[in-house]
């Protein structure tokens, strides 16, 4: 997503680098500004965000009004996650947001759903390597923001590894703060450690 937001022009002079014209280290270095916004960089997912919000408030009138609070609400960062009642609304959300999107210059794609029939509405190229060709006995799990998404059964599971540190307040913020949990469905498990830590002071 990055990659298809514009950096201003006046605002490219900070995304420049020195490189070798065609690697060759042996060549005098030459500068290079970037024309688009960089993976890494801090202002980018603000700036992609932007974009995308903005998109909707150009584009989105063309749209049915719950689209803007779709791209508001079901958006993190580049990775769009919902929860749709019927298989008809989940086929016209997606057919919508794609054309929406498109006309910004964002192509969603890797597409993801616990439901065949959405899957079937969605062009091969648009889904998710995992599901390029669909296998109709079992659907794949999927990563999403860091968490796995079982799509078989339509649920989220985490794989937690927590080396063995001592029993001390800074090993168990470190044990805490090593979770990786956006959305908040680790919490009722967290949420005593991080008591814990409060009482140890």
């Amino acid at each position: 997503m990055f990659l298809q937001v514009r950096i201003p022009r006046q605002d490219r002079g900070a995304f420049r680098l020195l490189w070798w014209e065609d690697g060759d280290m042996k060549r005098t270095a030459k500068e290079y500004c970037l024309t688009v916004h960089p993976f890494g960089a801090v202002s980018s997912p603000f700036c992609a965000n932007f974009a995308l919000k903005k998109t909707v408030d150009i584009f989105g009138k063309e749209f049915n009004r719950d689209i803007q609070e779709v791209v508001d609400n079901s958006f993190y960062v580049d990775d769009y996650l919902a929860s749709i009642d019927n298989v008809q609304d989940a086929i016209e959300l997606a057919k919508t947001l794609g054309l929406l999107l498109r006309k910004g210059g964002f192509r969603l794609t890797k597409w993801i759903s616990s439901c065949l029939q959405v899957l079937e509405s969605i062009h091969p190229e648009e889904r998710a390597e995992a599901v390029g060709e669909i296998d109709f006995e079992r659907l794949p799990t999927e990563r999403t923001l860091g968490l796995f998404w079982n799509t078989m059964v339509d649920s989220f599971d985490f794989k937690v590894h927590i080396p063995k540190r001592p029993l001390t307040r800074r090993g168990i913020l470190s044990s805490v703060a090593s979770l990786y949990d956006p959305l908040g469905l680790l919490a009722p498990f967290i949420l005593p450690m991080k008591q814990l830590l409060q009482r140890l002071g």
